[in-house]
């Protein structure tokens, strides 16, 4: 029965009634459907500076009443995380969730209809999962110095816009240089000349950029990347 006014009929046929008519009184009835429950499906973590969907479905019964649906966090979760409608959805069934701290847990909340439901999501600090240079050589004359540090890109690419943990990052490679006699290095390491390769005569060598946030953990794998250095002859009208 769909929701709505509904007018209900009473008769009542006495043998008191002298006249012989039945007596009747209309009663108004409203019967209403409203929303009972619904569930919010997703993933429970999302690092960050990545964003998760959230979707509602089994909205519980089918052809409820109409309802109003309003996201929010409970608590501080807006300091740790933002929440907007997805792209392409107008009936406020789909929210994008984006980490912008971590954090062990923010608590979305969900209410339609007069129901109220939560999900709990982890935002997970972001981590550094891959290096890649941007190409599989480069090249520099004999005299020249490159940053290397330019060539590198880092997993995942929103690493980037945390300058903080970029920097820390950078500041925790280690490079090493096959042919040292070719290009190499600087000995004494500081935050200005890490990464930055010398080429010192004809010749190429290959180079390696490692990352090893948990040296002491013996199962740990580091992360690597290699690149060709081919370093060339100055041309003879060059000058130093």
């Amino acid at each position: 029965m769909k929701s709505g006014p509904y007018t209900v009929t009473v008769t009542v046929t006495s043998s008191t009634n002298t006249l012989g008519t039945p007596a009747s009184n209309p009663i108004t009835i409203t019967i209403t459907n409203p929303l009972m429950d619904f569930t919010i499906n997703g993933p429970e973590t999302v690092e960050v500076g990545s964003r998760i969907d959230l979707t509602l479905s089994d909205f519980q019964p089918e052809g409820a009443d109409a309802y109003l649906i309003s996201w929010d966090f409970e608590g501080q979760g807006s300091a740790f995380a933002t929440l907007a409608p997805a792209a392409g959805n107008s009936d406020h069934t789909k929210y994008t969730l984006t980490g912008v701290d971590a954090t062990d847990e923010v608590i979305v909340t969900v209410t339609a209809g007069g129901v109220t439901k939560t999900k709990k999501v982890r935002i997970d600090p972001l981590k550094l999962t891959g290096l890649t240079f941007s190409g599989a050589d480069v090249e520099i004359t004999v005299g020249e110095k490159k940053d290397l540090n330019r060539l590198l890109w880092l997993t995942p690419r929103a690493i980037e816009n945390d300058s903080k943990l970029y920097k820390q990052i950078l500041d925790s490679l280690e490079w090493h240089s096959e042919t040292k006699a070719t290009a190499d290095f600087n000995k004494q390491i500081n935050v200005n000349n890490r990464g930055v390769i010398h080429g010192f005569q004809n010749g190429t060598t290959l180079v390696t950029v490692t990352y090893n946030s948990e040296s002491k953990d013996p199962n740990h794998l580091p992360i690597e990347a290699t690149l060709l250095v081919k370093v060339k002859a100055r041309d003879n009208n060059d000058r130093y």
